[in-house]
């Protein structure tokens, strides 16, 4: 649309508040799915006159944003958790809607390096520690013009021969962003998204409020409209003419859907389409990867972690623990993607929260975290029902592919993160784009 960002930004915020400019043609929509794509592109039209149905396969509205609200007193992310940048609309309604944030860079890190947990500081003073930093240099710089086919983010790291004794650090801040492993992310992509960029570079959370609280709020409008326990598993189209169907036979007719599912419904082709989806877009679905992800939730009877620590990066399964609770309670996430998320997957409830508590302990030397531990829970999308996975990552080819996948193809349209081609993907703001930008397809408007 080749605005700035700032300008985008209050566009979609003015959408989401006033409509937009509708033509009388337009006729009803249907929306499956009911995450920040699908609620964001049924406030937006209805606040431009269209009538809307949502239609939503499970129980609850928010897709992979989760509050969990009977964990502890206070609610806890299942799944978005941080804002990404602070120069998105996402984050500018946050400060419309009066939520305080709290700023990630005013906490520091420990680190396990070589047996030994290590403070930020005290880290930063090692030679292997700095080098790896270069990591971010190197690959923004790097020349893949001669490169041929695939080459891993694992790969890449051989290349530049990345301190060892720090990869897994490396692991942490990449796979959990980037929702895979090392071996599967493509370091030609991750350099397009990053120079893609645009949402600013500090990433916050709520001080007191839930993630799932904002997203209501923006999308007030738009929750009475969704229909729940609906999983759309046949879409029929025409010209001008939609047809939704459900496993068990119910039918929803309208003359245009906005597409909003989970990348991981796209994959195990749970819908099927008549006439079928044109070969890029199957294609594309193929290629764009989506990985394994996984939060582990742990409440401990008082902190054994000062208060400024933000994270806490091992070197087992899990790559990153940091605290989640937003009172005096003591709890930690477990945040895991890629191979070792599916190992955990595969693990009992029970036997992946023993494995962070022993990850834990071994990093202090000691059993305090079992010792002081309360409950726990986990929290799969790798394996959860109408995600089947975390969000889509940057696999090799993946950025044409996720033009093929955006593209309109009247009277279907298609949102959410793994639809967006401007780096924002695998972001609660990347998805709210791309439901402005599919609302802007269907409305025929240009700019």
């Amino acid at each position: 649309m080749n605005k700035t960002p700032q300008n985008m930004n209050k566009d979609i915020i003015h959408a989401l508040q006033h409509g937009l400019p509708a033509p009388q043609s337009v006729g009803k929509v249907l929306i499956v799915g009911a995450g920040i794509a699908g609620l964001a592109a049924a406030q937006i039209l209805l606040k431009s006159g269209i009538e809307v149905q949502i239609l939503e396969a499970t129980e609850r509205f928010g897709g992979r944003i989760y509050t969990l609200t009977d964990f502890a007193k206070s609610p806890v992310e299942g799944g978005a958790e941080e804002i990404h940048g602070g120069k998105t609309a996402w984050a500018d309604l946050a400060e419309i809607h009066q939520k305080t944030l709290l700023n990630t860079n005013d906490y520091s890190s420990l680190y396990f390096l070589e047996n030994q947990l290590w403070k930020e500081n005290e880290a930063y003073t090692r030679e292997d520690f700095d080098e790896m930093e270069d990591f971010y240099d190197l690959l923004e710089e790097a020349d893949f013009s001669d490169t041929v086919g695939k080459i891993s983010v694992a790969q890449f790291l051989d290349v530049i021969e990345s301190p060892p004794t720090c990869r897994h650090i490396i692991e942490a801040w990449i796979s959990n962003s980037y929702g895979a492993s090392m071996t599967d992310l493509d370091a030609r992509e991750l350099q397009t998204l990053w120079k893609q960029w645009t949402a600013g570079e500090v990433n916050f959370m709520f001080e007191n409020a839930g993630y799932i609280e904002l997203l209501a709020e923006v999308c007030a409008d738009a929750l009475p409209t969704i229909q729940y326990a609906k999983p759309i598993s046949q879409i029929e189209y025409t010209e001008n003419h939609v047809c939704a169907l459900t496993p068990k036979g119910e039918v929803f007719e309208g003359n245009a859907l906005v597409l909003t599912v989970p990348l991981g419904v796209l994959k195990k082709q749970f819908i099927t389409f008549s006439p079928p989806l044109p070969a890029p877009k199957t294609e594309a679905i193929e290629c764009i990867g989506v990985g394994a992800g996984l939060k582990i939730l742990l409440k401990f009877k008082e902190s054994f972690w000062d208060d400024n620590v933000g994270a806490i990066y091992g070197n087992g399964y899990i790559s990153e623990f940091y605290p989640s609770a937003k009172d005096d309670e003591a709890i930690l996430t477990a945040l895991v993607m890629g191979d070792n998320a599916l190992y955990l997957s595969n693990l009992t409830e029970e036997e992946a929260i023993q494995t962070a508590l022993q990850e834990l302990d071994m990093m202090g030397n000691n059993t305090l975290a079992s010792e002081l531990f309360e409950k726990g829970t986990r929290i799969d999308w790798t394996v959860m029902p109408f995600q089947w996975g975390a969000y889509s990552y940057p696999s090799t080819g993946s950025g044409q592919a996720r033009l093929d996948l955006a593209k309109a193809l009247p009277p279907l349209y298609f949102a959410g993160e793994a639809t967006h081609t401007e780096g924002h993907i695998a972001t609660v703001h990347g998805a709210l784009e791309t439901a402005y930008r599919a609302v802007h397809e269907l409305l025929g408007r240009q700019g």
